[in-house]
């Protein structure tokens, strides 16, 4: 179902083959309306009738101009409207519904009122519709008035732009418009704005790209590492071609930082950490709170599981109960100082640090040490009731959807600033590769 949407002006109706008197044209219509079965044969459609030689339409909607008192309105075309209604209707069998545009015709904010609430109307009473705009008829104001109201309550591919160019001779064609310059400068806009809070879903969304645009991998890049998806971004960078030379912090990516990398850490692993703690920082700098907490909560956790995985070759999730043999048989060291119980069903962080503390890695315990005044076994051994847990605030967060305020946020400021200092550059890495974005975007 296709419906013809039309401003119409002076130029839209003929009166025996000429263009109508505009200084007069809203008196002259009056008497063509009151005496049309008498003038019919001498009026004509103009700049419309290509449209309705290319399209089939269900319905046409005209917008006319019916200026109040005291504006000037000698050349409103309501009384046009109601002569072209019946042309249409009798030439070609297609209903047309009238609109009036009751304001001035160079009132821009008037104007988009009125073409928004009619066009509100008209796409929920024809859901399943697609839209030609004839962009030939009606002032200046009006044209772009409806286009910005029309391009934001539609999808693109439910509409076209459709101009009516008529030759010195008098031979029309159709012309489709380009997508407004506007609409090109607020979808960039929009989109920077989702890609500096890491909304990358949502940019894809509104850019809706090509996938083999450098764009779109960059974006999937950042789209799976801000959720943790390590593999999948690996997956993304390995499509790059040449052009990855462009963007520096593609390039870069999953390559090893020596000047970050600790010793007890293979690369492979600190490239997972890093990224983990790059998330956590980037959304402390974009105020997601609880978001924060809880990947700075997985980065120690993890921090533990690799460690631990280095030195032993064995993982604290698949190899539990053989791990546990090999302490009681005094072959895994284990800190039983903060009377921490490692025979349970699985290791908590606190038995994990017990674990770690014995490897004697002084980057790692003192990072450890400054990590217990945050977590809240260690803060019970101390009786210390002053202080909240980091654990127990990430726990409420993931489990129960508690929301993380400022306040509290800002308590454990001092250990993120140690955990960023030791293993993170001065740039975080989400903040480089959304300057890539915005360069592959420009």
């Amino acid at each position: 179902m296709k419906i013809l949407l039309a401003n119409i002006g002076n130029r839209n109706l003929n009166y025996k083959n000429k263009n109508i008197e505009p200084k007069k044209f809203r008196e002259l219509t009056k008497g063509y309306l009151e005496n049309y079965e008498t003038e019919k044969s001498n009026l004509s459609i103009e700049i419309l009738t290509p449209l309705f030689e290319k399209y089939t339409f269900s319905s046409v909607i005209l917008f006319y101009s019916d200026t109040p008192e005291p504006f000037r309105n000698n050349q409103d075309t309501l009384y046009e409207a109601e002569i072209l209604q019946y042309l249409i209707q009798e030439e070609y069998g297609v209903q047309t519904i009238l609109y009036p545009l009751k304001c001035r015709v160079v009132d821009s904010n008037g104007l988009m009122r009125r073409y928004q609430g009619y066009l509100k109307k008209i796409i929920s009473e024809n859901s399943d519709a697609n839209y030609i705009l004839c962009d030939a008829g009606g002032t200046a104001y009006q044209k772009s008035s409806v286009k910005i109201a029309l391009d934001f309550l539609l999808p693109s591919e439910r509409f076209e732009v459709v101009n009516v160019i008529t030759d010195k001779i008098g031979i029309s064609e159709l012309e489709s418009e380009e997508p407004l310059e506007y609409r090109k400068i607020i979808t960039s806009e929009q989109t920077a704005s989702l890609i500096e809070v890491g909304n990358y879903e949502g940019a894809m969304k509104i850019l809706n790209i090509d996938a083999n645009k450098d764009t779109y991998k960059i974006i999937n890049i950042a789209h799976s590492l801000i959720n943790n998806n390590y593999s999948e971004a690996l997956n993304q960078k390995s499509k790059f071609g040449k052009n990855i030379i462009r963007y520096p912090a593609v390039a870069k990516l999953f390559l090893e930082n020596s000047d970050r990398k600790p010793q007890y850490l293979d690369s492979q692993n600190f490239n997972k950490l890093y990224t983990t703690l790059s998330i956590a920082q980037f959304f402390r700098k974009t105020s997601k709170y609880g978001f924060s907490i809880l990947f700075y909560s997985i980065f120690i956790e993890n921090l533990l599981d690799y460690t631990f995985e280095s030195r032993y070759k064995l993982n604290f999730q698949n190899d539990w109960n053989y791990i546990k043999d090999l302490i009681r048989q005094n072959k895994v060291l284990f800190d039983d100082t903060n009377q921490v119980e490692f025979d349970r069903f699985s290791p908590s962080v606190p038995v994990k640090i017990q674990l770690c503390t014995p490897l004697r890695i002084q980057h790692l315990n003192s990072l450890l040490n400054l990590y217990q005044s945050y977590n809240s076994y260690y803060l019970t051994l101390k009786n210390d009731n002053s202080k909240i847990g980091i654990d127990s605030v990430r726990n409420k967060f993931a489990h129960e959807g508690r929301h993380v305020t400022l306040e509290v946020f800002e308590k454990f400021i001092p250990l993120m600033d140690e955990l960023e200092a030791a293993f993170l550059s001065s740039k975080n890495l989400f903040e480089e590769l959304n300057e890539d974005l915005i360069k592959a975007m420009s």
